[in-house]
């Protein structure tokens, strides 16, 4: 019996997760206008949250562009792969960002590991 319960209970967290994953990804364009403005306008932005929004507008256009992709004049479509490069332009950038991130935090790691080994080395060398 409990172990149904949990399942159930599991099933519908895990609903309610994508329901909210489905709710972000239709959000109106206006209100991710919005929420990128305001990440803009809290002066501490990270590059990496910024590219992530822009990302998410520049699909939603796309989306909303192609939709309709018959009534669609010649301009209209050198717009939408105009948005389509610059989504891929987005994309790598926060690629190359995001392997950045980890390279830095590596290479912290591993001056903290040598730091503590040279003081570790440094107290027994005293001890002796």
């Amino acid at each position: 019996m409990g172990s149904l319960m949990r399942k159930c209970t599991t099933s519908n967290s895990n609903k309610s997760n994508s329901n909210a994953n489905n709710s972000r990804n239709k959000a109106s364009v206006g209100y991710q206008l919005f929420m990128y403005q305001e990440e803009l306008r809290r002066g501490n932005t990270r590059g990496l949250s910024v590219a992530k929004s822009k990302i998410s507008l520049t699909e939603s256009l796309i989306r909303e562009n192609v939709q309709n992709l018959n009534n669609r004049s010649d301009e209209d479509l050198r717009v939408i792969s105009r948005e389509m490069s610059f989504k891929k332009h987005l994309q790598k950038q926060v690629s190359r960002y995001s392997k950045l991130i980890k390279l830095a935090m590596g290479v912290e790691r591993k001056a903290i590991k040598d730091s503590t080994s040279i003081s570790s080395t440094a107290v027994h060398s005293r001890v002796k």
